[in-house]
């Protein structure tokens, strides 16, 4: 195959051109979500350990009903208690934290911090030998993602830390929609619309929010690159776990024929 051949001069205005998006991205990403005065004022740490306290108080509350009701028949490697039991952290702790976090509260991001720490580690403490390799792998680049934002972006971290708590707040409704579709609690053509179509939604969303962190210029060149790269990774994972779960081709997505529908 012979590749075509690019005039320099053509090259240059086309570099140019992205030089001009990226420098409006990057200071359009500055005017509406980059928050200086949350950079300069310290985090509220012992609220924000009362508050993953009461978090964590709730979920330790519900874990016996959530086993005495749900049981612990083995789903994809986890029992279907922790499936269940993850909703708390899913669909409550994470979003009221983010709410926090917007309305401007100091011990937000702290207690989100600790929050997502615990629910990723917790997961390789109770379950070291269920938990597939391909989840190990997940919640390993979720506490990397974790590390990256707050300590690779440098002393002004806070200023675009938003970003990354609307990016992994949003996987973790993908996350609680695939939770749905284990459960089964719904008939199989409703779970699937849910799950591929918030799977989808949300990594879409996450991957945007990281290429926005990513325009700012906080974090170093190096450290940046290395957070779109892995989101990157991460996202296209899981979108084709859905598509694989959802017995779902990705050439359907484009207009080619779907695979054999599920048998469930």
């Amino acid at each position: 195959m012979v590749l075509p051949v690019i005039p320099r001069r053509d090259l240059l205005r086309w570099l140019a051109r992205v030089r001009r998006v990226a420098h409006e991205v990057n200071r359009f990403a500055r005017a509406t979500i980059a928050t200086p005065h949350m950079a300069s004022s310290p985090i509220d740490w012992p609220s924000a350990v009362a508050a993953a306290s009461l978090w964590w108080g709730c979920e330790l509350a519900l874990l016996p009903v959530a086993k005495r009701r749900c049981g612990g028949e083995i789903i994809d490697g986890m029992p279907r208690w922790r499936l269940v039991l993850a909703y708390w952290s899913q669909l409550v702790g994470i979003p009221l934290t983010l709410l926090a976090y917007v309305l401007g509260a100091a011990w937000a991001d702290g207690c989100f911090i600790i929050i997502f720490s615990v629910y990723m580690v917790q997961d390789l403490v109770w379950f070291p030998t269920l938990m597939t390799k391909l989840m190990v792998l997940h919640h390993a680049a979720c506490l990397i993602g974790l590390a990256v934002a707050c300590l690779g972006a440098g002393p002004e971290w806070r200023s675009i830390f938003g970003y990354f708590f609307g990016a992994v707040a949003a996987l973790e409704l993908g996350s609680a929609a695939c939770n749905l579709h284990w459960l089964q609690w719904c008939e199989p053509k409703t779970r699937n619309l849910i799950y591929l179509g918030t799977m989808t939604a949300s990594n879409v969303f996450a991957l945007a929010c990281v290429c926005c962190w990513s325009a700012v210029d906080v974090a170093p060149v190096g450290v940046r690159v290395f957070a779109v790269v892995l989101t990157l990774i991460l996202t296209f994972i899981r979108q084709s776990e859905s598509f694989n779960c959802c017995r779902v081709s990705r050439g359907h997505w484009f207009g080619q024929p779907a695979s054999r529908a599920s048998p469930d």
